[in-house]
């Protein structure tokens, strides 16, 4: 259970002074990058509407603890990711794509582990690398097998992802092994994707949308 100080505390950050600024504000224009990350860290909803409104310096942006994109890929809609998108400068984007925070994956792996084919189309529109391990499983392709996202799955192999692969770490990652809970995409890799041709046909729609 949360202490007292720390109830005390969740009603407090929200408040907003008699100015409307609320702690939050504070931290980005005085740029406490480490008092901002963790505000932001302890309330993700508050992240859409405050960074479409509110932007940051790019210090604040690219700071190892906190990842916008990945978190609005992990836990909010595809508008809010296309809306966040044209609002931030392509220079955080072009590093944040494909950035792994210290605390969380990117935001293609994020978006893969929920099987959002919206959400990875877009980010594989704006620099995401399919082969940049995102997490715990590795690539994209491997969290998908993990996670039984049987149409992330077939997008992945459509797209040319490494279906085996050795990690800077001296891991080897395959997608049978990952998706070794999951018999329906270990027959589909196996066997399926052959009988049924020209897999990429059909996604690039996907991938536009």
């Amino acid at each position: 259970m949360p202490s007292r100080a720390g109830e005390k505390a969740e009603q407090i950050w929200p408040c907003e002074t008699n100015g409307g600024r609320t702690t939050l504000d504070y931290a980005a224009v005085s740029g406490a990058t480490d008092v901002f990350a963790f505000l932001v860290m302890r309330e993700f909803k508050i992240l859409p509407t405050f960074l479409l409104n509110y932007a940051p310096d790019l210090d604040l942006w690219i700071y190892q603890l906190y990842d916008p994109l990945t978190a609005t890929a992990e836990r909010h809609t595809l508008s809010n990711l296309k809306r966040l998108l044209r609002r931030l400068p392509q220079e955080p984007v072009d590093k944040l794509i494909n950035h792994q925070s210290s605390y969380g994956s990117i935001p293609l792996y994020a978006a893969a582990l929920r099987g959002r084919l919206d959400i990875e189309g877009i980010t594989l529109n704006v620099g995401a690398d399919t082969e940049v391990e995102g997490g715990e499983d590795g690539a994209p392709l491997m969290v998908a097998c993990a996670a039984g996202r049987v149409l992330t799955v077939k997008m992945f192999v459509a797209k040319g992802a490494r279906t085996c692969y050795t990690n800077t770490d001296g891991t080897t990652r395959g997608v049978l092994r990952a998706a070794k809970n999951h018999p329906e995409i270990r027959e589909w890799l196996l066997v399926g994707r052959f009988r049924e041709g020209p897999i990429a046909r059909g996604w690039s729609e996907h991938l536009k949308s």
